[in-house]
């Protein structure tokens, strides 16, 4: 959906979905006792996001959250052994 700048009084806000993926996301980073967000957490709350378009087409590419942490790990962007960024949502489940 595009945003019609001219009738918005104020800058954009967060849809319930991005706002949701934004809570993963931190939960990923918080979970992986990294500072702040990275790209990495925001994919993976992609990926981890129930009832979300970009996760369905994300899977659909073949994009899963064991082949981003796999990468994530093999670079030295995230924790040597599974534990710091395995699956949760918002309700830490």
């Amino acid at each position: 959906m595009l945003l019609d700048t001219a009738q918005q009084s104020g800058p954009p806000t967060l849809s319930p979905a991005s706002a949701e993926i934004i809570w993963i996301a931190t939960e990923e980073a918080t979970s992986a006792a990294h500072p702040q967000v990275e790209p990495q957490h925001l994919l993976l709350a992609l990926l981890k996001a129930p009832d979300n378009p970009a996760t369905r087409l994300l899977a659909a590419s073949g994009l899963t959250v064991e082949k981003v942490l796999d990468q994530i790990r093999s670079s030295g962007g995230g924790p040597s052994q599974k534990g710091g960024m395995e699956e949760h949502g918002p309700t830490g489940g």
